[in-house]
């Protein structure tokens, strides 16, 4: 009679594990679905942002670049007017072109001969003429 009793155990024990493992198995698919769906959806969310962004960017790309060459544009015009406003205080003042004395309209002697005391140029072998 024990022998009976124990198939009959070992019977019930594998229909209750193999119900069990149906319904999980049932479970699992259907989890397994819902989270592919969930994906799928997630992904195509994130292409439309992506799309959203990329117009964004690229109208914020070009705002930047309009206002950049405008502030370029201005500074240009502003250093132009200084530079014109020193050159009238210079040409006021009695400045010449550059190697020019002031007043005279001279060239200046050549920077050589600060460097020898003498009016000519100092000589390439550094002796005497």
């Amino acid at each position: 009679m024990g022998i009976v009793g124990t198939v009959i155990n070992t019977f019930v024990a594998l229909a209750v594990g193999s119900f069990l493992t149906w319904v999980t198995i049932d479970r699992s698919r259907q989890l397994r679905r819902e989270l592919e769906a969930k994906i799928a959806e997630q992904a195509t969310a994130t292409a439309r942002l992506e799309a959203r962004m990329d117009v964004g960017f690229a109208a914020m790309r070009s705002e930047f670049r309009s206002d950049l060459s405008a502030m370029q544009d201005r500074m240009d015009a502003g250093f132009n007017a200084v530079r014109s406003d020193l050159t009238a205080v210079a040409l006021a003042v009695g400045a010449g072109a550059r190697g020019t004395s002031p007043g005279t309209g001279q060239t200046s002697p050549d920077p050589g001969s600060r460097a020898t005391g003498r009016g000519g140029s100092a000589s390439p072998g550094g002796g005497s003429p």
